[in-house]
């Protein structure tokens, strides 16, 4: 953000009888303007370490943001995923192990010519990763394309496009 956005913020938040501070993180330690109640951000390091430290830390948006990333190797993607896994809104984060299998089968989706070793490996780590991350980080149809993953069939297609609760019966000619 510009310095000019972050006054606007700052105008708006008093306002709205909000006290905010935007702290440059480029400035020094967080800790030096005592500890905030809540930490807004996008990198994985600073929220992570607010967060270890127990302070509570908001990353807006990165779910969408993931969706919209492209290519998908771009070099944001891990650090999105890390945020997300660990702070999502969609409940308790991963843990440690289920994040590595996460980052590893991620990373080899990524850029599966620059790791040819970890096929095998990232394979067998696809049956442990829960559906709630398959749905979430990884892209079906590359999944497909490397062989990881079976092509869905015509019906598994078709529940994905229409919502639950729009089947309709078309006359015909419509």
């Amino acid at each position: 953000m510009s310095p000019g956005q972050l006054r606007l913020l700052e105008w708006e938040a008093a306002q709205a009888g909000i006290d905010l501070d935007v702290v440059d993180a480029a400035a020094g330690p967080w800790g030096q303007r005592g500890r905030p109640a809540t930490a807004f951000g996008f990198t994985a390091p600073e929220l992570t370490h607010l967060h270890s430290a127990g302070v509570s830390v908001a990353a807006p948006t990165v779910a969408e943001l993931l969706g919209r990333v492209s290519p998908y190797h771009h070099r944001a993607r891990i650090e999105l995923t890390i945020i997300d896994a660990l702070l999502g809104a969609d409940g308790p984060g991963y843990q440690a192990q289920e994040l590595q299998q996460l980052l590893v089968v991620v990373s080899y989706l990524m850029r599966p010519e620059s790791l040819p070793d970890l096929g095998g490996l990232v394979e067998s780590q696809l049956v442990e990763l829960s559906p709630r991350a398959r749905g979430r980080y990884l892209d079906q149809g590359r999944l497909v394309a490397l062989g990881l993953a079976a092509r869905p069939t015509r019906t598994e297609r078709l529940r994905k496009l229409i919502k639950p609760g729009g089947w309709r019966r078309l006359k015909p000619g419509r």
